[in-house]
């Protein structure tokens, strides 16, 4: 996709009636937000394939409502694959799912996928769907998500730069920096394959991998999978710079480094997320750090010059 949500000129019907078929479904929910509504209308306005194909789905749609019981328009895999059924029958070509779904700072989203499995993202997170008739692809470009997947017999893997991981019946969280990448299962299995043999993930064990190489497979307490969830930060022996990336995804003014040498050092804590200056203060109580503000900015250094 050229733009998250917004498919390019050349991008396959069968993805836009993903879309159209997948936005009909979510405006029927009574639970959708005002925020989805205004994404719906900016989805709408992008390309003028939205509005007619959203309009052909709005049609077999009020012509299923009398054939189906009303339940069933509460079901969003039951409704997907009644819309799936109808473009068949009247020569649509099958659809693949092709999505890209995207969280602003300090917002968080959980979405159903068609085949019963559930995704909770981060904030300020980017993650492409690719689901077709063989496999199911997710593509984490930044960011944070958790995957509760559901049993299928195609494979279900998610691509987080250089590393493909393959679910093997699971509940995990992925963490994607800019140089480096976490990996926490909470349950079920995960292989991570980079390069050499793939790295075998258990329930309750987390895997790192940054510019240092790959870390051995350690433990993690269930609480610390995707601690995010809960409103929580927990850094264990964290690298600053990483530690202030999670920071950064919840709070629109973000927290530099002055000093760059500062990124490695490694700090630990449990602070609520919408605390940024109980953070902050515990930093500077804990740790050889001052901090300037600047204009729409905080940034971090070395206290009087100590080590």
């Amino acid at each position: 996709m050229s733009a998250c949500g917004t498919p390019p000129e050349d991008q396959p019907l069968p993805a836009v009636l993903e879309q159209a078929a997948g936005w009909l479904l979510r405006l029927q929910r009574p639970e959708c937000s005002a925020a989805e509504q205004r994404r719906f209308e900016a989805w709408l306005a992008a390309d003028p394939r939205h509005s007619r194909e959203y309009a052909r789905f709005q049609e077999l749609w009020s012509q299923l409502d009398g054939l189906k019981p009303r339940s069933r328009r509460q079901s969003l895999a039951a409704g997907l694959a009644g819309l799936a059924c109808c473009g068949a029958l009247l020569g649509l070509p099958a659809m693949d799912r092709q999505e890209c779904l995207q969280t602003a700072v300090g917002e968080m989203r959980s979405e159903l996928l068609a085949d019963g499995s559930r995704l909770d993202l981060n904030a300020d997170t980017v993650l492409r769907i690719q689901y077709s008739q063989h496999q199911r692809r997710l593509f984490l470009e930044r960011g944070e998500a958790r995957f509760v997947v559901a049993a299928d017999a195609r494979p279900f893997s998610v691509q987080a730069g250089a590393a493909t991981l393959r679910d093997i019946g699971t509940t995990f969280a992925v963490s994607r920096e800019r140089q480096s990448l976490t990996v926490r299962v909470l349950e079920g299995r995960v292989e991570a394959h980079l390069g050499a043999a793939p790295v075998a993930i258990g329930g309750g064990q987390q895997w790192q991998h940054g510019p240092q190489g790959c870390s051995a497979v350690q433990p993690v307490a269930p609480g610390q999978v995707a601690p995010w969830l809960d409103g929580r930060w927990i850094f264990q022996a964290t690298p600053l710079a990483q530690a202030l990336a999670q920071v950064n995804r919840q709070h629109e003014r973000p927290v530099l480094l002055q000093d760059p040498s500062l990124a490695e050092l490694r700090i630990s804590g449990s602070f609520r997320m919408a605390d940024r200056e109980g953070l902050l203060d515990a930093l500077l109580l804990l740790y050889p750090l001052a901090r300037e503000e600047g204009r729409d900015r905080t940034y971090l250094l070395r206290r009087g010059g100590a080590e």
